[in-house]
């Protein structure tokens, strides 16, 4: 079990325990900083699908010591910056510049660089969810890259990619399908991709096929009436929501992108 589950299993518990006991999230990854640790999501996965198990609740605070990430493998906190890089497209166009003009020190983890890159991207999340702490609007354009992300994962059993390098693959998958669908030009798609090789977040597709890659997406939270609602970006900053992507686009991309 990797330790970046602690704060949803102890959020989880302190959710249920005496229907809920207050507490406060410590993290200590970058992914955790930076997302799971704000937002009173706590839970944990099922065989079937991501997150499945779980409640809002709200910790009291969040303290988070960035000099904790000198000591992750350079894998664990390189993903990181996938949710860090996701906040900035949906949300801040300033961010997505800074990250660009800094991405060498932030993975060096330069200290003063990288808790400005982790107060910036922790203030999105903060905003957007006490706007919708529930996922009824703003909230799900957090989902950026997760859906099909989050079935990467489930195929392969939790095993296999790290949850940001998965989002990362989500990402570009997303990417793809704005521009195919008219909402996103090329080379803010371009941009996008060139700021993933920067933080070194190229992972290759696994081995899974499109028919399981397609059931686990079936299963996506956001899915409503059985239409998958995307999270599609409309320009560097800026990103809405669809239910209307055809399969046949979605298959192709996927496709085209190396999964079989």
């Amino acid at each position: 079990m990797r330790i970046l589950v602690t704060g949803d299993i102890v959020g989880f518990v302190a959710a249920t325990y005496l229907r809920g006991v207050p507490f406060v999230q410590c993290p200590t990854t970058l992914l955790s900083m930076v997302d799971a640790s704000i937002g009173g999501k706590v839970g944990v996965d099922h065989p079937s699908a991501k997150n499945m198990i779980g409640a809002f609740h709200q910790p009291r605070l969040v303290l988070a010591d960035v000099s904790l990430l000198k000591s992750l493998p350079r894998r664990d906190y390189v993903a990181g910056w996938a949710e860090t890089i996701k906040h900035a497209l949906i949300a801040d166009a300033g961010l997505v510049e800074f990250l660009e003009a800094n991405a060498t020190d932030l993975l060096q983890l330069d200290p003063l660089k990288t808790v400005e890159a982790i107060r910036r991207s922790g203030a999105i999340k903060a905003r957007i969810v006490s706007a919708d702490e529930r996922e009824e609007g703003e909230r799900t354009l957090l989902n950026y890259g997760h859906t099909v992300g989050h079935a990467l994962e489930a195929a392969e059993q939790y095993r296999g990619l790290l949850h940001g390098e998965a989002i990362a693959l989500g990402m570009a998958a997303a990417g793809a399908m704005a521009v195919a669908l008219g909402l996103l030009a090329p080379d803010v798609l371009a941009r996008q991709t060139e700021l993933l090789r920067r933080f070194g977040l190229e992972p290759e597709w696994p081995p899974v096929s499109l028919g399981k890659l397609e059931a686990a997406m079936a299963l996506d939270k956001k899915t409503r009436q059985r239409r998958i609602r995307w999270v599609l970006l409309e320009e560097v900053g800026r990103a809405t929501v669809r239910d209307d992507v055809p399969p046949g686009l979605v298959k192709q991309v996927l496709k085209e992108l190396g999964v079989r």
